[in-house]
């Protein structure tokens, strides 16, 4: 998840990479859990990479997780193009129930 993390003025500044795990994945947007931050609210926008697919989201919710420093954050998928279409594939992947998804290598 890349967000623009503000400058002691809170104003945006250069966008940061942060690492995070999916918990839950739909057609239509995420649950991740990543570091808490307080400037991460509803109505952020990020810009989320699934290996070289990049695409825009809504964060919707967040809230701490249950683990030190870190928090769960509900995304909904703005972006209707390369993103979206790497999403469905994984998506459609884990319907089978015999499947096994290497979410990094697409």
């Amino acid at each position: 998840m890349i967000v623009s993390e503000p400058d002691r003025l809170m104003r945006a500044s250069q966008p940061i990479a942060l690492a995070v795990d999916v918990k839950d994945l739909s057609v239509m947007g995420a649950q991740l859990e990543g570091p808490a931050l307080g400037h991460i609210i509803p109505g952020t926008i990020v810009e989320i990479s699934v290996g070289s697919h990049r695409g825009a989201a809504e964060v919707r919710h967040s809230r701490p997780s249950g683990s030190p420093g870190r928090a769960l954050y509900g995304v909904h998928f703005l972006d209707q193009g390369d993103l979206t279409e790497a999403i469905n594939g994984i998506v459609d992947a884990l319907k089978s129930p015999s499947a096994t998804v290497d979410l990094w290598s697409r």
